[in-house]
């Protein structure tokens, strides 16, 4: 399935990520990070269900989260999305 949001492309299929039509690279966990997130869009998406979501049934720290996060706000922040990841206190 191919996603168009703001200068970026997203297809899944074939796991590439294309910003004004020229590859980014991405981590895989990233590259699931931010799938994950392009198809709950509509919802806020609780930190145990990212953990679970990216990382299935591998025991990992918040750290590895929030990494994953902050490298994908990069890369997004280079196409003008700097708020297309925000944090929900308590959430």
């Amino acid at each position: 399935m191919m996603h168009r949001f703001g200068p970026f492309e997203l297809d899944e299929a074939s796991r590439v990520v294309l910003r004004a039509r020229r590859e980014v690279a991405l981590q895989p966990r990233v590259f699931d990070l931010l799938a994950y997130l392009v198809r709950n869009r509509e919802r806020v998406i609780g930190k145990d269900e990212l953990l679970d979501a990216i990382w299935p049934h591998v025991t990992v720290t918040d750290n590895s989260l929030q990494r994953a996060v902050s490298m994908l706000r990069a890369v997004l922040r280079e196409g003008g999305m700097d708020g297309a990841i925000r944090n929900v206190p308590g959430i």
